[in-house]
């Protein structure tokens, strides 16, 4: 007898918490640029800091090719 796929036979990532302490300047722009965007606060934050990483990454490679180094 075969075995029944559902929801709770796949890998999930596993998520950690991080907690951020904002003024109540920045939390008021967070949640109107998370509203613009129809999207929460959590993934609104999750994709900014993976797009910085991202953007940090392309210009730490780009750096290492303009001093002359292979990027791995």
């Amino acid at each position: 007898m075969g075995r029944v796929m559902n929801k709770d036979n796949f890998k999930r990532p596993e998520l950690r918490m991080v907690h951020v302490r904002l003024t109540g300047d920045l939390h008021k722009r967070l949640r109107i640029r998370a509203a613009e965007n129809d999207t929460t606060l959590q993934d609104w934050v999750a994709m900014a800091i993976k797009n910085e990483l991202d953007r940090q990454d392309r210009e730490k490679d780009k750096g290492l090719y303009e001093r002359g180094h292979a990027v791995c």
